[in-house]
C-alpha cells in the first residue's frame, strides 16, 4: 500500500508536467513572445509562474503547485520506507536529508519564481541539494547489507551527480548568457529526471528482482 501511495505521488507529477507542457503558451526567458515549451529553454518552474514571460496570465499554475507539492510529499515518505531497516542512528539520518527534500520541492511549489525568486530558488537549492545527500547516505549505509541495492543506488547516483556537475562547471562565465541557460535548463532536467527514476525503479523493479522483503 506504502509502495502505491509514493508511485502515484510521484507519477502524477510527470504526467501533470507533460500534460502541463502541452498546453505552455508563455516562452521564455529569451524569447517571450515563443508560444511553447521549448526543452532546452525552459525551466520547470516555469510551468508554475503565475504570469507568463509575454505578460500573460497563467491559468494553470496552480496546477503545477500542487503536483509538485503532491511529489514533494511522495519524496519524504520514499526515504521514510527506504530507511525503515536501517540501523537507528542511519534511519534518522536518511530521513532527515529526506525529508529536507521532500519539503524544499514543497517550498518550489508554494512560492511561484515569478513572485518569490529568492524563496523559489532557495527551495530548490535545498530539495536537490538534500535528495543528493540522502541517496548518498542511502547508499553508503546498505553498502554491507545489499549489494544490488547499493549497485541501483550507485549506477542512479551517478546520473543525478552529472547533473550537479554541468550546472557548477559548464556554465559560461557570463551566467545571464543564453548558452549559460541551456546548460542549466538541460542540468535541471537531468536531476529531476534522475530523482523521479531512482524511486520508481527501486519500487518496481528491485523488490522484483530481489524477492524478499528487506528492501521494500
Amino acid at each position: 500500500m506504502y509502495k502505491k501511495i509514493i508511485l502515484f505521488l510521484i507519477l502524477q507529477y510527470l504526467l501533470t508536467v507533460l500534460l502541463l507542457i502541452s498546453f505552455y503558451k508563455g516562452g521564455n526567458f529569451y524569447e517571450p513572445s515563443e508560444t511553447s515549451f521549448i526543452f532546452h529553454k525552459n525551466y520547470l518552474s516555469d510551468l508554475g509562474r503565475t504570469a507568463y514571460f509575454n505578460g500573460e496570465r497563467n491559468p494553470l499554475w496552480w496546477m503545477y503547485s500542487i503536483t509538485l507539492a503532491l511529489a514533494g510529499f511522495g519524496t519524504i515518505l520514499f526515504f521514510r520506507l527506504m530507511s525503515r531497516n536501517l540501523r537507528i542512528y542511519q534511519k534518522y539520518i536518511v530521513l532527515f536529508f529526506g525529508f529536507l527534500a521532500g519539503t524544499g520541492l514543497i517550498g518550489i511549489a508554494v512560492f511561484p519564481v515569478d513572485i518569490y525568486k529568492e524563496p523559489h530558488i532557495m527551495a530548490g537549492s535545498i530539495a536537490f541539494l538534500s535528495f543528493f545527500l540522502a541517496l548518498l547516505f542511502l547508499l553508503l549505509f546498505s553498502f554491507k547489507t545489499n549489494t544490488r541495492l547499493q549497485n541501483a543506488l550507485l549506477l542512479l547516483f551517478v546520473l543525478l551527480f552529472l547533473g550537479y556537475l554541468s550546472v557548477k562547471f559548464l556554465v559560461p562565465p557570463s551566467r545571464k548568457s543564453e548558452d549559460a541557460l541551456v546548460i542549466k535548463v538541460v542540468a535541471q532536467k537531468i536531476i529531476v529526471t534522475s530523482q523521479l527514476l531512482i524511486p520508481v525503479f527501486l519500487l518496481l523493479f528491485l523488490p522484483k528482482e530481489q524477492g524478499n522483503k528487506d528492501v521494500l
